[in-house]
């Protein structure tokens, strides 16, 4: 017997989830009983690949790996950006100068009319990392900053 084994995402189990989720539940595949270990896809870009929720209504942590394509993680819902700020500041307070961290800084700042606070971290994000002047540049979240002319 092998001291491990591997198996490709399409040889686990599919099933269907909530919405246009499927759940491949690999902890059945390989035996794991202390812990969860999941895979979530989707059939077409665009589509949830994790259901909404939260970590306090699960009552457990996750670690997501995105494998192929990209995802979009988003911090606190769209009614709160406060907890998303809150969470991105706690970032920032063990990492000051994380590039992604700054961009979202600005994006909620952006978001909650603080342009001045928004404008200062998406300055330091474009200098941690040019690519965010990029991304920046068609952000719904940084419209209020272009439309004060300061993007």
């Amino acid at each position: 017997m092998k001291p491990w084994e591997s198996a490709h995402l399409s040889e686990l189990e599919s099933l269907k989830g909530p919405g246009t989720l499927r759940w491949s539940p690999g902890r059945r595949r390989f035996g794991i009983t202390a812990f969860g270990i999941n895979a979530y896809t989707a059939a077409e870009a665009g589509q949830d690949v994790v259901e909404e929720h939260t970590e306090t209504t699960l009552g457990h942590e996750e670690l997501y790996t995105v494998v192929a394509g990209h995802a979009t993680f988003t911090l606190g819902d769209e009614g709160d950006p406060e907890r998303g700020l809150a969470e991105i500041e706690a970032g920032l307070a063990a990492k000051p100068d994380t590039p992604v961290l700054l961009y979202h800084l600005a994006c909620l700042n952006s978001r909650l009319g603080r342009l001045d606070v928004a404008r200062a971290a998406l300055d330091r994000a474009i200098a941690g990392d040019p690519k965010f002047a990029k991304w920046a540049e068609d952000d719904e979240d940084l419209v209020p900053l272009r439309v004060a002319g300061e993007s």
